[in-house]
Formats: C-alpha cells, structure tokens, sequence
C-alpha cells in the first residue's frame, strides 16, 4: 500500500470514528457484532481521550467500565500477553478483570486468570511488584511466572469464544448504558 492508500485508510477511520461518536443507542442496535464492538471502543477511546487509566476507572461505571476493562485486557494478551498487562498501566484495571470477565460471560476466561493468579499468589489489587523501568525489568518479570502457558491457553480459548464476540452481545444488552 502506498502513502496515498495509507492516507485513505486513515481518513475513512476518522469518519466511521465520528459516525460511529454521533450515532444514538437505537442506530448502534442496527450494526453487527463487529461494527458495534468497533463502535462502543470508538465512543469509550472518545470519552476516556486526554484521561489517564485510573481517572478512566473512576469516571466509567457499570457496563462502561466492564466493557473498558475487558477490551483492555483482551488487547493487552493479544499484543504482549499476561506479563505485558501486569507491567503496563493496564495492570490498574486488575482488580476488576475477574468480575467483568462474568459480567460479559466469559466464564473459561476468568477461571483461566483465577487459576492462574490463585496457583502463583499474585494478588490482583496490588500488582506494584510488576512496576517497570526498562526493557530488562521487563524481561526480568516475564520469567517470574510461567506467562507463555497462560498465553497460550488464553489463546486457544479465543479459537472457539472470542471476548470481542462477548463484548458485542454484553453492549446490545447494554446499550443505554453507552450513550453519550
């Protein structure tokens, strides 16, 4: 794709972002699953713009904030794993993952993390322990744990229930809750 093509891709984004920001609960209802999951991260990346993540915790509540923190997650493990939600300013949605993962349905998901958590005493309220200053702290903390196992049973989860998939359903059943 050339610079040209690059640029009208990014263009169309920014108008189905403002589409997707100006429509009303009853038009999200008519997307499929994959335009409303777009459009609920669209409005939430809308709200939260210029907030730091624990302002975006206590600003979000009810199905805002179980939306928020599983898409976090979920975008977190598929671009670094476990260990990169620990480390990363993510980390201050733990306390709330286990909950929202309910919340939405996703059962497996959630008994996979408790499992995991319960199995090493990590304690999902306090991840201070996984505060990082460089790359080889990084390194460092991703040999604590056995984060590659967890990574690869979160991914084979995703093979069969994606928590997109989840995510669209929970924000159909509660859309007024996303309206801006």
């Amino acid at each position: 794709m050339g610079l040209f093509g690059l640029l009208k891709m990014i263009r169309d984004e920014k108008k189905k972002t403002k589409k997707f920001i100006a429509m009303s609960t009853d038009e999200l209802l008519t997307l499929n699953d994959e335009d409303l999951y777009d459009a609920i991260s669209d409005r939430l990346l809308y709200e939260e713009q210029d907030l730091e993540v624990e302002e975006v915790i206590k600003k979000f509540r009810g199905a805002k904030l179980i939306f928020y923190v599983v898409n976090y997650f979920s975008m977190e493990i598929n671009n670094g794993g476990l260990c990169q939600y620990f480390v990363n300013s993510s980390r201050l949605t733990a306390p709330y993952i286990l909950d929202a993962l309910t919340a939405i349905g996703a059962d497996s998901y959630s008994e996979l993390l408790h499992r995991f958590v319960s199995g090493h005493h990590i304690d999902l309220t306090d991840l201070d322990s996984f505060i990082i200053e460089n790359v080889d702290d990084f390194e460092a903390q991703s040999e604590r744990y056995p984060f590659d196992e967890f990574d690869d049973a979160f991914y084979q989860l995703e093979e069969n229930i994606q928590l997109e998939q989840l995510l669209s359903a929970y924000a159909r059943l509660h859309i007024q809750d996303f309206s801006l």
